[in-house]
């Protein structure tokens, strides 16, 4: 081979190095998610006022003449929904959500009602709560595209909290209340209570204060409800308050713990299970912020001021949580904390994240 055709191969070869490294530049990097957290912040005359936080950023849900608040957050592609309250002209509580900072009123002005929680399925908004009727009976409400259903099953009081779908179905957990009798906790399936019990060999108080405030299903269609007992004494000592969790009915405590516990939200990973709340050692100490990873806490303050955390989203490896501490609202990302204001008294109650 003469040195014309070694010149000829080599130039090849330096044509094909410089094309495999122009073809193997690395890919740009993902944008950072957004990062919602819902709550209220304090304004003129003691009332409160619905806000959103994007990445720190507040915005009012509400105008500043009276007091309105935001209860809970989801994300349904670029939209964001929030769920909550206004206060009308005539001191009633009006059940509304907000769709992208926009108002819709669920309920008219002439008895109290809220919005507690909120999903959106498709084109659908769910959101449920409760309204009062003229004798102040509460009534477990879900709206669906802003047209109401009364959850059934209770002659007396009933209050819906949250609701999540799971494929076609929809899920929404509550409580009964019988008035001067212990609540009961309940979660609807398509509109079909189930009451959840909650004694267990002792475990809780059969005279008790029980909630079920969050609902998660996994992939299998297991169904996971968390909520709170309480024993209702009027003079606590030590323990008077237990999270509890119920998987597909069987009621535990997911946390292996003499400390008073008190659980906000539940979010599932795989096989794993988060709950987020609180703990407290006890009636005198500092109610310390605190989540569970299958039943192992961790605690996301220190000791030496009140925090909890309210609600929680998992981003890839990210985990993300809602609180407040000594200082106001807050969120943590993989346990640390950013400080959304510092006013003492802000509130906050969900966060959502928004991929790009």
């Amino acid at each position: 081979m003469n040195l014309k055709n070694y010149f000829n191969i080599a130039v090849i070869v330096l044509f094909v190095i410089s094309s495999c490294k122009k073809n193997s530049a690395p890919p740009h990097p993902k944008p950072a998610p957004d990062v919602y957290v819902a709550g209220t912040v304090p304004i003129a005359n003691l009332n409160t006022q619905a806000t959103y936080w994007k990445n720190g950023v507040a915005t009012a849900l509400a105008n500043n003449q009276s007091s309105s608040a935001a209860t809970a957050i989801t994300i349904n592609g670029n939209d964001v929904y929030i769920s909550g309250n206004i206060v009308s002209r005539d001191s009633y509580l009006v059940a509304t959500y907000w769709k992208n900072g926009v108002l819709t009123k669920l309920t008219d002005s002439i008895s109290d009602s809220n919005a507690s929680g909120i999903a959106v399925i498709g084109n659908d908004v769910y959101v449920v709560g409760y309204t009062n009727d003229y004798n102040g009976l509460a009534h477990a409400i879900c709206w669906k595209n802003g047209i109401a259903t009364e959850l059934p099953g209770n002659s007396f009081d009933s209050f819906a909290t949250k609701v999540i779908a799971s494929g076609t179905d929809v899920y929404i957990t509550g409580l009964y209340n019988y008035r001067n009798s212990p609540t009961l906790p309940v979660y609807w399936k398509n509109n079909t209570p189930a009451i959840l019990p909650f004694t267990n060999a002792g475990q809780f108080s059969a005279i008790a204060y029980t909630t079920a405030d969050d609902i998660a299903i996994n992939n299998n269609g297991v169904v996971y409800v968390l909520g709170n007992n309480a024993n209702g004494s009027a003079t606590p000592t030590t323990n008077y308050g237990t999270a509890v969790l119920w998987t597909n009915g069987v009621v535990s405590k997911f946390a292996d713990t003499t400390e008073n516990t008190f659980a906000n939200a539940i979010a599932l990973k795989g096989n794993d299970v988060y709950i987020v709340g609180s703990q407290q050692q006890n009636v005198n100490a500092n109610v310390l912020a605190t989540y569970w990873k299958n039943g192992t806490a961790i605690k996301l303050m220190d000791e030496t001021a009140n925090s909890i955390a309210t609600g929680i989203a998992l981003n890839g490896n990210d985990i993300y949580i809602s609180g407040e501490n000594a200082n106001g609202a807050l969120y943590w990302k993989n346990d640390v904390p950013i400080q959304l204001i510092k006013d003492n008294v802000s509130r906050t109650t969900g966060i959502a994240i928004m991929s790009h």
